[in-house]
C-alpha cells in the first residue's frame, strides 16, 4: 500500500540526510495525519524543506518517475534546483504547479520551500516491485538525499538566507 511504501522510504531518507541536516518526520508511524496538519507541524518547526512523499496510481497512458508538485508562488530557484538535483540523482521529473492547500505558501513559514514528491505509481507492476524491495527503496532514498542536500545548498546560497535544514 502507498502508506507503507512511503513510509518505509521517509524513514530511510531520514536516515540518509541525518548526517546532513536536523530531520524530523511529521509522522513516524501508521496513524493519519492529514496535509493540513503535516505543513502546520513543519511551520512551526521552521523547516527549510516541506517534502511530502507519495506512491499514488496516476491516469493511464501517464508515465512512470518522479513529479515534483510545487505552488506556483514558490521561489524559482528551489524549485529549479530542486528539479534538477532530482533529475541528475534519481532520473527525468515533471514539474508541476498546484494549488493545493498543503502546498500554499502562507501555510509554511516563509523560508519553508513546500513541495510533494510522486516518487512512483503504484498501480505499475515494475514500481510496486522496485519499491517493494529494500534495495530498490534504499536507492531511490540515497538519490533523494543527494537531491534535497545539493538543492538546499544551492538555494541556501543563491538567497543568502541562514536555514537550519531541517
Amino acid at each position: 500500500a502507498e502508506k507503507d511504501v512511503t513510509l518505509a522510504l521517509a524513514h530511510r531518507l531520514a536516515r540518509e540526510l541525518s548526517p546532513h541536516a536536523q530531520v524530523r518526520l511529521t509522522r513516524g508511524d501508521d496513524r493519519n495525519l492529514p496535509l493540513s496538519a503535516r505543513a502546520r507541524v513543519a511551520h512551526d518547526w521552521g523547516a527549510a524543506l516541506f517534502l511530502g512523499l507519495h506512491a499514488s496510481p496516476r491516469p493511464a497512458g501517464t508515465c512512470d518517475g518522479l513529479e515534483l508538485w510545487t505552488h506556483e508562488l514558490a521561489p524559482p530557484v528551489a524549485t529549479e534546483g530542486l528539479a534538477a538535483a532530482l533529475a541528475t540523482s534519481v532520473g527525468p521529473v515533471r514539474r508541476l504547479c498546484s494549488d493545493l492547500e498543503t502546498l500554499r505558501p502562507h501555510r509554511h513559514d516563509p523560508a519553508t520551500l513546500p513541495v510533494l514528491l510522486e516518487v512512483a505509481d503504484l498501480a505499475r507492476a515494475d514500481a510496486r516491485r522496485r519499491l517493494g524491495s529494500p534495495r530498490g527503496l534504499d536507492t531511490l532514498a540515497q538519490g533523494l538525499s543527494r537531491s534535497v542536500r545539493s538543492a538546499l545548498r544551492v538555494w541556501s546560497s543563491q538567497d543568502g538566507v541562514s536555514r537550519s535544514h531541517q
